[in-house]
This record gives C-alpha cells, sequence and structure tokens, in this order.
C-alpha cells in the first residue's frame, strides 16, 4: 500500500514543464511497484496514464526527424522509455497466456495503446523491439477472441500486428508515425486465427506469433510453426487490399481527410509509402534474387551536397575531409548492395536518401538509393542499397518564370547497357511537383556551359529526401 501511496502523492505533484525530467521518478515508481492494479486507484490511474502520453508525446517528437546513426543521447532515451512502457504494461491485470482473462475492455484498450506506444519508439529509433513485446501482443490476441477466425478485432490490435510485419527499415520515423495512423484507421480488417489458414494462394498472406518463443511474426511463406507451439495466426492482405482501394481514391482526387487519413496521404512521397506498405502486406516478402557474399570494401560519401561539389569541379572528393566513410560490402545480388560501416564520419543516413559509392581509387561515383537502414546500438549501422546510376554529371536546373533560382542536380546515366537515358536527380520538392512544366538544364562538362530547354516528362521516384525525374529537351543546347 504505500507503493501505491507514494505514487499517488507523486502524481499529485503534476507535470513539470520539461516533461522528461518525470522520466526517472515514474521509472522509480514503475520499478517499485510493478503490481500497479488495484489497490491503485481509478483517479491516479487516469492521472498515471496522461503522465505516460505526455512523455511519450516528447520521446515521440524528438525521433520523428532523426537519421542514422542516431545520437547516444537519444538511443538510450528511446530504450529507456521502451522499457518504461513494459513495465507500465507488465502491471496491467490481463490474466495469463494460459487462462481465461476477465480484463474489462477499458484495460485492455489500454494495454494495447501501450504495446502499440512501445513498438512504435522501437521503430522510430531504428531498434529491434523487444523479445517479450510478441509474447504480450499474443495475451492481447489470445484476450480479442478465440474460435477460427476472429471476424472484428479493435483497430488498435490490427495496427499492432500490421506495424509488427513491416520492414521499418525501409521507411523514415516520420512515415512510420504517417503509417501507424493509417493502421489504426484501417485496423479492423487485419484477420487473426488460432487455426491454420486453407492450403490455398490466400495462405501465402499469413503470418502466426508462437508464444513461447516470443520472436517477432513470421511469415507462413517463409517458415511454418511446429505442431507443438502454441500460435496465433494473423493476415493482413484484407488491409493492403482496402489500403490499394483508399490509394485510387486519393489519387483521384478525395481528401485524405474524407477518408479519416492523415492529410499528408494527398502528398505524392506519402502515397508512394501507402504503396510499399501495400505491398508488404498483401504478399509478405520472399528473396527472389540471391545473395553473393563479400568481404570488399568501399568507398562512400553520404552527403550528395559534398559530393555535387566535388564533381562540379571536376575535382577528388577528399578523403580527409569528413565526408567519406568506409563501409563493407556483406553481400550483393543483381539488385544492389548490403553494406556495414567501418570507419569515417556519418551521419544524415535516412531510407530514401541518396548517396555515392566508389568501388576503386581509379573508378567513378556511382548513385545510389538507399532503400533500408539498420541500426540496433549507435556504433553499428548496415545500409541496403539500390543502384540509381553507374555515373553522374553536376549541374544546375531552374524553373522558367519566377525569379529562376538555381537549383544543384545531379544528371544520371541511367537504363542497360544497349539503351542508356539520362534522367535528374534533385532534392524533395522541387521539379517533381512540375510534371509537363519546362525549366532550362546548365551543364558545365568540359569547361563549356551549356545551356539547354526542357521538360519534365515522368517521374521515375519519388521519396521523402529525393525526386528522380525523365525529362525531355526541347531545343538544342547553347554552348557557351
Amino acid at each position: 500500500m504505500a507503493v501505491t501511496e507514494n505514487m499517488e502523492s507523486w502524481l499529485a505533484q503534476g507535470m513539470p514543464e520539461d516533461v522528461l525530467r518525470a522520466l526517472v521518478p515514474l521509472r522509480h515508481h514503475l520499478y517499485a511497484g510493478a503490481d500497479i492494479a488495484p489497490p491503485l486507484e481509478q483517479a491516479a490511474r487516469n492521472l498515471l496514464d496522461q503522465r505516460v502520453r505526455l512523455i511519450d508525446a516528447e520521446v515521440r517528437t524528438l525521433l520523428l526527424d532523426t537519421a542514422l546513426p542516431l545520437p547516444r543521447r537519444l538511443h538510450v532515451l528511446a530504450r529507456t522509455w521502451s522499457e518504461m512502457l513494459g513495465l507500465y504494461f507488465a502491471g496491467m491485470p490481463l490474466g495469463s497466456d494460459t487462462e481465461e482473462s476477465s480484463t474489462d475492455s477499458a484495460m485492455a484498450t489500454l494495454a494495447l495503446d501501450v504495446l502499440l506506444r512501445q513498438l512504435r519508439v522501437n521503430l522510430y529509433a531504428f531498434s529491434s523491439p523487444p523479445q517479450d513485446l510478441w509474447s504480450r501482443i499474443f495475451l492481447v490476441c489470445r484476450a480479442a477472441g478465440e474460435g477460427p477466425v476472429a471476424v472484428t478485432i479493435p483497430a488498435a490490435l490490427g495496427a499492432l500486428l500490421a506495424l509488427g510485419t513491416v520492414r521499418p527499415e525501409q521507411f523514415t520515423p516520420r512515415e512510420l508515425a504517417f503509417l501507424a495512423e493509417v493502421a489504426q484507421v484501417e485496423g479492423e480488417a487485419v484477420a487473426i486465427s488460432d487455426r491454420p489458414p486453407d492450403a490455398t494462394g490466400a495462405a501465402n498472406a499469413w503470418f502466426w506469433i508462437d508464444a513461447e518463443q516470443g520472436r517477432s511474426a513470421v511469415a507462413l511463406t517463409r517458415r511454418v510453426p511446429s505442431t507443438e507451439s502454441r500460435v496465433i495466426y494473423f493476415c493482413c492482405a484484407e488491409l493492403g487490399r482496402r489500403i490499394g482501394a483508399c490509394i485510387e481514391q486519393l489519387e483521384s482526387g478525395t481528401p485524405a481527410a474524407a477518408l479519416g487519413y492523415p492529410r499528408l496521404a494527398n502528398r505524392p512521397e506519402y502515397l508512394a509509402v501507402l504503396r510499399r506498405a501495400r505491398d508488404q502486406w498483401l504478399v509478405p516478402a520472399v528473396r527472389h534474387l540471391p545473395r553473393r557474399r563479400q568481404g570488399d570494401r568501399v568507398r562512400v560519401c553520404v552527403r550528395l551536397g559534398e559530393l555535387w561539389e566535388a564533381l562540379n569541379r571536376h575535382e577528388v572528393v577528399d578523403a580527409d575531409s569528413g565526408s567519406i566513410s568506409e563501409w563493407m560490402v556483406l553481400n550483393e545480388n543483381a539488385a544492389g548492395f548490403a553494406l556495414m560501416h567501418l570507419q569515417g564520419a556519418v551521419r544524415g543516413v535516412v531510407a530514401g536518401g541518396a548517396l555515392g559509392i566508389k568501388e576503386r581509387d581509379d573508378g567513378h561515383w556511382s548513385v545510389w538509393i538507399v532503400r533500408w537502414v539498420r541500426s540496433d546500438h549507435p556504433e553499428h549501422l548496415e545500409l541496403g542499397l539500390e543502384l540509381l546510376a553507374p555515373r553522374s554529371r553536376a549541374v544546375h536546373v531552374c524553373h522558367e518564370g519566377g525569379d529562376r533560382e538555381m537549383v544543384p542536380a545531379l544528371l544520371l546515366s541511367v537504363g542497360s547497357m544497349t539503351h542508356m537515358t539520362e534522367a535528374l536527380l534533385v532534392s524533395r520538392g522541387g521539379l517533381g511537383e512540375r510534371l509537363g512544366e519546362n525549366f532550362s538544364l546548365v551543364d558545365g562538362t568540359d569547361g563549356r556551359v551549356r545551356l539547354s530547354t526542357c521538360r519534365v516528362t515522368a517521374l521515375r521516384q519519388q521519396t521523402s529526401s529525393i525526386d528522380v525525374l525523365e525529362f525531355e529537351s526541347l531545343r538544342r543546347p547553347a554552348t557557351g
């Protein structure tokens, strides 16, 4: 009772102006009274939940615009907050995973909210969720109802399961926050069953959770559970279909708010996020290309601005400037590389960004898009890369009319060995919003300046960081 009285006394003091100052005392109280179910009074529990929400919002704000490698202080903050959310969940009266729970609906809703927050903070920090998270999800799934298939489930539970199956390393923290909001809107579309699905094509879209192992959800296409395991199955295919239908409406001009989606959903880069998530929920990823293990070392320039400057001056990027880092090729296939950081300063790496790679000292800088990033602690960083172009040139572009501001861009040589074309890589939000409009291309290669009038014809790729554009020349370049 003393533990409960101490917590109630602390809660009555109010929230400090600096929300994060509440972390240490909250952690102390959660450790001191792991069982904070009854006898904690409902009014005090409401204050505790409010405090958890305020701290969670502050932690989330700090993590949403982060890039890798994550600063140590943020890594420690995210890990600590995830641990505290786990303690908060552990004190809830949810029964056990072997017994029927008498949990009331309000407590079950709160438990789902806490688990969803714990998953999200790990996703935003580029960290693997704690292993016991999936055992707890198993417990909540059982409380949601037994039977061949749960026809309707809480949207928050569906969102929790769906977010647990996406490949978070392929998204930025803000993109994951956006997906979390969408998944909570459509979460009831996720199906749950305590029996394996029929051996049909639809079975390829199912995942399973093992209560004892506490591992993340596994796709049936990758591995079948042991017959002795206590397993719950779930499927996100209907969620993927619903999102696919909403994508069509959004593309036709329907306001996102009319669908209950965040307003960002109408923006092209977030439509691309929805498409990637839809594809992952419709059909779990299966490796199609064999990987070849490597041990080669490559040089990487993660700051495209410095790479552009060097290419513009026809100079070698200085390895001592702090913009070059050394990486080891973990494996490669026809689609790209997986790299691990070895040495050199690195900052600002996000999924969807672009960088330059030089495989030999006398080689050219190739340009790659970052497809995924992975880092379980600040000293370890891995990247998955896809080739954009084997060569590039530094150019300027500017809109015709207006202030005609000159914008740096990379002119990429893209395509196959038999059919090479050119494309432009620019920072997000530039020419990509002006399909069909004219622009000027200024190319200063070989000491001569060429000015061409061009038109954007297609958006080849778009992420939260870059646009890759196809274009056509309208008039022969003027040379000076």
